[in-house]
């Protein structure tokens, strides 16, 4: 998801190519981690995404930030 956000911000991708990157890191996620982690990480992560299309980067990076902790509190370096 590092990737996808990072490509965002670089303003050099196409929405598609970002999107295929977040897709592919919220896969992994539920394959690896399993439905309750993945619920969370998925919710926080989509909304941090969604509020950076928006320019709202403050709450974007909140919601981003969140997901990144629950995967941490988890035992999953990101």
């Amino acid at each position: 998801s590092h990737l996808g956000f990072s490509m965002y911000k670089s303003g050099n991708y196409h929405e598609e190519e970002i999107l295929e990157h977040l897709r592919k890191a919220l896969n992994i996620d539920m394959e690896i981690f399993g439905q309750d982690h993945y619920e969370a990480s998925v919710r926080h992560s989509n909304l941090g995404v969604v509020l950076c299309s928006m320019n709202k980067f403050k709450d974007a990076i909140y919601h981003l930030n969140l997901a990144i902790l629950i995967n941490k509190k988890k035992g999953n370096n990101i």
